[in-house]
């Protein structure tokens, strides 16, 4: 597979499972290793050997590349669209103000976006709404590359930064924050809302699991029930989300996206209104920011709308008409937000995962209790399934009455 294309030339050590790692064997797979020290491709471990490899992908020949512009990693058909859209495919979503929130239900409020303060003169750029969940952190880690760092808060950034945020699917996002939550719990990490609320899904469906073992948590489940089984794991759930639909939302990652906009200072500070991307072309996106962003600073310019109708005259226009664009492969195979399957959780211990694809599979089974969960998400995340109505949520229709 591909990691053992990756590393085949490189001192590695491939086992099936961390459980056969023993000192013995490090020992002697570590003398092995050592004897062939002369065939390892040593090169392959510096940044400069993945340039000359990824550069040597593209269908432009040597000589064509001296005469491309800096950014030639965004070379267009003649035609092609140079607009703003085309470029960066935004989502449209409704206004999330008309939704009347039980506020009794929403025990948070948004986090700050990512406060910009630029270490050199590329783009103001920010990112926000701060949506846990839906590409948060690496929005964040994208932004520290292009030299933007947190830093104090004020009202100017609102007025003169352009910011940026992603969605995904929202029951997808859903899933993905019980999941979360129950890396928490195993971790030790979510103690404090557990005792604040008497939270006690953790006690339904006990997992048979190392995940965790050893950290310090003084809710430990330990129930009779340690099976693995389709009906324990959507057990265990339902009791998750009717403690939600009780209390309330109690942690970011499960906080409906629409309040967490609607509760964010961009939503309603910032000048422009932020740009929406799909989180499946996060790698689209960084791509355009980081040509964009070194243009930019080449040319001196801060401002994300002059930067970009400048870069698309200037570049876009003038790109070769020849060879295929980095932007245009990673359109064709955007990236694809899925959860391990449930064998490859298991091996890691994690038996709570379930995507939204064996939600709808388990409620095609009729297998019991499926449905109940399913038709609780699509309660709990209606705004969100109506607010973004690009994704496709119609396992949600029988379940949602039109208003």
């Amino acid at each position: 597979d591909g990691w053992h294309r990756t590393f085949k030339d490189l001192p590695v050590l491939w086992v099936p499972s961390f459980h056969v790692v023993t000192p013995q064997l490090l020992e002697m797979e570590y003398l092995r290793l050592a004897k062939k020290w002369k065939t390892y491709n040593y090169e392959k471990l510096t940044k400069l050997w993945w340039e000359k490899f990824i550069f040597s992908l593209s269908t432009v020949n040597q000589k064509e590349e001296e005469h491309l512009p800096p950014t030639r990693g965004f070379t267009t058909r003649e035609g092609e669209d140079h607009s703003l859209d085309a470029l960066l495919p935004q989502l449209s979503i409704c206004n999330v103000s008309k939704f009347e929130f039980n506020n009794s239900k929403f025990l948070l409020t948004s986090r700050m976006s990512h406060t910009p303060k630029r270490k050199n003169n590329g783009l103001k750029l920010g990112y926000g709404p701060f949506l846990p969940k839906s590409g948060s952190t690496s929005s964040v880690k994208m932004l520290k590359k292009l030299g933007v760092e947190a830093g104090p808060s004020d009202d100017t950034v609102f007025t003169d930064h352009t910011f940026f945020t992603f969605l995904r699917h929202p029951l997808d996002r859903a899933l993905a924050g019980y999941h979360q939550i129950e890396v928490f719990y195993h971790l030790g990490w979510i103690d404090a809302p557990i005792r604040k609320y008497n939270l006690q899904w953790w006690k339904t469906s006990c997992f048979n699991t190392t995940y965790g073992e050893g950290m310090e948590t003084t809710f430990r489940c330990t129930g009779n029930v340690t099976m693995q089984h389709t009906k324990e794991r959507l057990l265990r759930f339902n009791h998750f989300l009717d403690e939600i639909a009780m209390i309330g939302f109690y942690d970011e990652h499960i906080t409906p996206l629409t309040y967490l906009i609607e509760s964010s200072p961009v939503t309603h500070q910032a000048v422009k209104k932020p740009l929406v991307f799909d989180l499946q072309n996060f790698d689209v996106v960084k791509d355009v920011f980081t040509n964009l962003n070194a243009f930019a600073e080449s040319r001196k310019l801060q401002d994300f709308d002059t930067a970009m109708a400048v870069f698309r005259n200037e570049v876009m226009a003038n790109a070769t008409t020849e060879s295929n664009t980095r932007r245009n492969r990673l359109k064709s195979s955007p990236r694809e937000m899925v959860r391990p399957k449930n064998k490859e959780a298991e091996k890691e211990g994690m038996h709570w995962i379930i995507s939204q694809e064996d939600l709808v599979e388990w409620v095609n089974n009729s297998v019991p209790g499926a449905s109940e969960a399913l038709s609780k998400l699509c309660h709990m995340y209606r705004q969100d399934i109506e607010c973004f109505s690009s994704y496709e949520s119609s396992c949600c229709d029988e379940y949602l009455s039109p208003r």
